[in-house]
């Protein structure tokens, strides 16, 4: 089990699997400093980057990385919908997509059976 970035916690049947935050491609290791717990179709989206172009300035910068980084100083869970408040929050979120609708939908009924804040 893990703990989700919202606090709660999670089994990896729900969360998914492991996101390497640098790909083997761009000289990481399969190693547990470099591996998260994420739901697939993060890691999908993520694919082999660290980074992406934020959406308000255009300038690249890494993608939020949980493990050294708190989930509360970059994101705001505002209802079911997933607030990016910094840069690497921004280019994470368009990137992974975290308020496409379905996404959203989900968080509702997780919300509605009070299994999210």
């Amino acid at each position: 089990e893990s703990y989700h970035p919202l606090g709660r916690r999670v089994t990896a049947t729900y969360y998914g699997g492991g996101m390497i935050f640098m790909d083997r491609s761009q000289g990481g290791e399969t190693t547990l400093e470099n591996l998260a717990l994420v739901c697939m179709r993060c890691n999908c989206y993520k694919g082999p980057n660290v980074g992406s172009f934020e959406p308000q300035s255009g300038l690249l910068v890494l993608f939020f990385t949980p493990r050294t980084q708190s989930w509360r100083d970059h994101f705001r869970l505002d209802r079911a919908l997933i607030q990016p408040l910094t840069p690497e929050a921004r280019a994470t979120a368009r990137i992974l997509r975290f308020n496409d609708e379905e996404r959203v939908a989900e968080r509702r009924r997780l919300i509605a059976l009070k299994l999210l804040p």
